[in-house]
């Protein structure tokens, strides 16, 4: 893959580099714990759209998108070879009511969330999702209940990182939790390193990542 490259992810891997000892909070549809690429990398978690350790992928879609998200972190080498970019991390799911999944009608859980992932030891949170802020209804681009969950995530000593949002060229929605402040904001860059046309622009972007192809 073009970023192993980019990364020298080889060199990283080699001078010891795979991840040991860091928590990866993955808020998102929920993580499919049984697939042997993930065995073992997979920490009991919380589903907050019912009862749950989180270990299920609640997406409708067969594809899984919490579940690949955390084949990308840290996956071990199976069926498709596909080796994550920290085999060496944990993921810790957390399920959340989103669009597309079978728990969707429920109420947004995302600040509490963030809360338990701070509170149990990840080092690490990753959201790879984001709710549209319309500036003519919502008077804060994040709300607070979801900014102050993320002060508490930050003053336990936990990167919050999430998505900028897919919005783009022209539409360029405001997204949180991306939007919110103390949030590493990530766009999607293609493997010339160009922005990819889909990824939002907005001044509160902090990094692209490969995003394309991925």
């Amino acid at each position: 893959e073009y970023w192993f490259d980019t990364w020298q992810v080889g060199s990283l891997w080699q001078d010891g580099v795979r991840g040991q000892g860091i928590t990866i909070a993955e808020i998102d549809t929920g993580v499919n714990a049984q697939l042997p690429e993930l065995r073992g990398r997979v920490l009991p978690g919380k589903d907050f759209g019912r009862p749950g350790n989180g270990q299920v992928d609640r997406q409708v879609d067969t594809f899984g998108h919490g579940t690949a998200m955390a084949s990308i972190m840290v996956a071990r080498p199976g069926l498709f070879d596909i080796t994550g970019l920290a085999p060496a991390a944990k993921i810790l799911p957390i399920a959340v009511p989103l669009s597309g999944t079978t728990t969707a009608r429920q109420p947004d859980q995302v600040p509490a969330a963030i809360r338990y992932a701070a509170d149990h030891g990840a080092q690490i949170i990753s959201m790879a999702l984001g709710g549209k802020r319309n500036p003519d209804v919502d008077t804060e681009p994040c709300n607070d209940e979801e900014q102050t969950a993320i002060y508490h995530a930050l003053r336990k000593g936990a990167l919050v990182i999430a998505s900028v949002g897919n919005t783009g060229p022209t539409d360029n929605s405001i997204e949180d939790p991306g939007v919110c402040l103390g949030v590493i904001s990530v766009g999607a860059a293609k493997a010339s390193g160009a922005v990819a046309r889909f990824s939002a622009r907005e001044p509160y972007l902090t990094l692209v990542a490969p995003g394309v192809n991925v």
